[in-house]
C-alpha cells in the first residue's frame, strides 16, 4: 500500500515537471516564431482573432503550423532543434509514469514478502 502511495506522488511530482517543461518548450518555440517568422505569426494570430480567445489560440494556430503547417516544410536548424527537444519532452512525459512505476517495483520488492 506504501509503495502504491509513494509511486503515485512521485508519479505526479514527475508529470507536474514534464508538463512545465513541455509548456517552457513550446512557449520557447512560439517566441522564436514570432521573431523569425513574423508573416505566419500574423496569419496565425489573424486566425486566432476569428476563432477567438485571444493569444492563447495564436499558440495553438503556431504550434498547429510548426507540427503540420507552412513552418513543418522550413528548413531552419534552430527549428528542427526544438522540433526535436519536443518530442523527446513528449516522449518522456508519456514513458515517465511507467519507469517511475517499475522502480518503485523492483526496489520495494525485498520489503514486499
Amino acid at each position: 500500500m506504501l509503495v502504491a502511495i509513494i509511486g503515485t506522488i512521485v508519479t505526479l511530482i514527475a508529470a507536474i515537471c514534464a508538463v512545465y517543461k513541455l509548456n517552457q518548450c513550446t512557449h520557447g518555440i512560439c517566441l522564436y516564431i514570432q521573431q523569425h517568422y513574423q508573416d505566419e505569426y500574423q496569419h496565425c494570430e489573424t486566425l486566432a482573432r476569428i476563432a477567438g480567445g485571444g493569444q492563447r489560440n495564436t499558440s495553438l494556430f503556431v504550434m498547429e503550423s510548426f507540427h503540420s503547417g507552412k513552418l513543418a516544410s522550413i528548413d531552419d536548424p534552430q527549428l528542427q532543434h526544438m522540433r526535436q527537444q519536443l518530442t523527446r519532452l513528449k516522449t518522456l512525459f508519456i514513458l515517465s509514469p511507467t519507469l517511475i512505476f517499475l522502480s518503485i517495483a523492483i526496489i520495494a520488492e525485498p520489503w514486499a514478502n
